[in-house]
């Protein structure tokens, strides 16, 4: 039985794109593998709309702060260790913007003396897609506004 045979149905590729972006890294790059060596084109809709970590810090300022008000600044400081060092600090300024000058400052220090673990990173990012996917599902909130391929709703009879 192939990979993708179990996903086959109504509803199946929405439950593989969770699984997919739920993954830690290296279960998750052996699943898009073998999702490719069967169909390429599911593949290709699995890469298009999985929802990573790194999406997720590059979104505008507004939908950033929605996200990072459900989580403490020590899992949104170990998410931007995901990122290259040289887009940490942008980054930061940005998730920081509509915090007081004391706590964008709060923040700052916690950024410079946090030596995460990768898989404290990775754990942070997970949460972070977790709860997005979560908020998307309750309808409280809508990531299809700014990029439309992260929809999900169009996904159940998607075979």
């Amino acid at each position: 039985m192939s990979t993708l045979a179990r996903y086959r149905k109504r509803g199946g590729f929405k439950q593989l794109l969770h699984l997919v972006e739920t993954s830690v890294e290296k279960k998750r790059e052996n699943l898009l593998r073998v999702i490719e060596a069967e169909d390429h084109y599911w593949a290709e809709c699995i890469r298009e709309r999985m929802l990573t970590i790194e999406k997720v810090l590059s979104w505008e300022a507004e939908p950033l702060e929605r996200i990072m008000s459900e989580f403490s600044e020590e899992v949104w400081v170990k998410c931007l260790f995901a990122l290259p060092e040289t887009e940490r600090q942008p980054t930061l300024e940005k998730v920081t913007q509509f915090k007081s000058s004391a706590q964008q400052k709060h923040v700052a220090e916690a950024m410079n003396d946090a030596t995460p673990t990768s898989g404290e990173v990775e754990a942070a990012g997970l949460m972070v897609i977790k709860k997005v996917r979560q908020l998307q599902g309750s309808g409280d909130f809508r990531p299809e506004q700014f990029d439309p391929k992260l929809a999900i709703s169009d996904l159940d009879n998607f075979v």
